[in-house]
């Protein structure tokens, strides 16, 4: 998938996840305009750290940040099971996480979740001074 489209569903799935905020707060009906700030502050705010959150537990996730985790479970369900495959070479540590870094070769995680999360928090601020000068 190209990488601007990635920007752009992720960008558009947070309009929509912050439009749905803005509606179920009332904004729609809303006249005061600290109101209608504080509103589109806290309907900002809730996407952009979602994405920075998710984007930032995916970069983990892509460097090998669970790779013990990960070893474990497959030790336990492999390594220790009753079949015929028990007195076999069992596989190391060192040799999982090698391994686990030649199959995924060149993963980056995925920044434009992160990116994107950060201009909704930028968004958010300008809402939140906006709120601030007007009250």
């Amino acid at each position: 998938m190209k990488t601007w489209l990635k920007y752009l569903i992720t960008l558009l799935v947070g309009l929509v996840f912050a439009g749905t905020l803005c509606l179920t707060n009332g904004l729609v009906t809303e006249t005061d305009p600290v109101k209608i700030y504080k509103i589109l502050s806290d309907a900002f705010t809730v996407p952009g750290m979602m994405l920075v959150c998710i984007g930032c537990f995916q970069f983990c996730v892509s460097h090998g940040a669970f790779y013990g985790l990960q070893y474990a479970v497959h030790s336990l369900l492999v390594n220790h099971n009753w079949s015929r495959t028990r007195f076999k070479d069992k596989e190391t540590y060192t040799e999982y996480v090698e391994a686990k870094k030649a199959k995924a070769g060149d993963n980056s995680g995925s920044p434009y979740l992160f990116y994107v999360g950060l201009l909704f928090i930028l968004i958010s601020v300008v809402f939140v001074i906006a709120y601030h000068n007007v009250q």
